[in-house]
């Protein structure tokens, strides 16, 4: 089985900054990224999945994020922040997934900021942006949710997660704590147990709650609160009536 490929860090801070100066954006109308392997590098543990964009579905975002997780379940974190493996997987491997699921470009949607619309959506800058990057996003959005304990439904709260894409993108994706497991769970069964319909301003409450663990992080190392004194503490922050089912 052939082996996964990053690209050279040199070859990717050049290619964002040709995409900044509008000089290479004409590489993403193609059907097909040229890519010479001399600007790549293998990562020698790590094989390249087979079938992975066969399982990819652009009109199913969570689905997607399931597909990319499984196949490569076995990052690494420190793998998995790293922007020259989501962009060579965003220029290479799953450049066909991302023509589709974001056109705009491809297809020259008038209106579009070309460069703004492929550095928000193709390519990962900085490790910070990796709930806001798309593919860094899928898979971290699995990684921080998935309850391996739970054995009926191990995704249970990455569907949660997956009710709101600016939550999940933006107003948590701009934290220190989406990248703490526990944080998130806890926060995720605290969504859950208030119900989608409970919260009146979604996006607005959100921003509140993710603003309000943010600054608690402030005071006391997250790390410390599991899953369940997360929940507590938000619920008696921000009480609610519990959805009836």
């Amino acid at each position: 089985m052939e082996l996964q490929r990053i690209l050279r860090k040199k070859y990717m801070d050049t290619l964002i900054s040709s995409i900044k100066s509008g000089e290479s954006v004409h590489l993403f109308r193609n059907s097909e990224f040229q890519l010479d392997d001399k600007n790549t590098l293998i990562m020698p543990h790590l094989k390249r999945p087979l079938g992975l964009f066969s399982r990819m579905n652009a009109e199913n975002d969570f689905e997607s994020a399931i597909a990319l997780f499984e196949a490569y379940d076995k990052l690494t974190p420190l793998e998995a922040a790293d922007p020259r493996f989501w962009n060579y997987l965003a220029i290479i491997d799953l450049y066909p997934y991302l023509r589709e699921r974001w056109p705009n470009v491809s297809k020259r949607k008038e209106g579009t900021s070309e460069e703004g619309y492929i550095l928000e959506h193709f390519l990962l800058e900085k490790s910070s942006q990796l709930l806001r990057n798309w593919l860094s996003g899928l898979w971290w959005s699995i990684y921080l949710s998935v309850d391996e304990k739970n054995f009926e439904d191990k995704y249970w709260l990455t569907k949660v997660l997956f009710w709101n894409q600016t939550l999940r993108t933006r107003t948590m994706g701009t934290y220190q704590l989406a990248r703490k497991k526990e944080i998130i769970m806890g926060f995720l069964e605290y969504c859950l147990e208030r119900g989608k319909s409970n919260f009146g301003n979604f996006e607005k409450e959100h921003q509140e709650i993710t603003e309000f663990l943010n600054k608690l992080g402030g005071a006391k190392p997250l790390t410390i609160f599991n899953r369940d004194e997360v929940k507590s503490i938000l619920f008696k922050k921000f009480p609610s009536v519990v959805e009836e089912t």
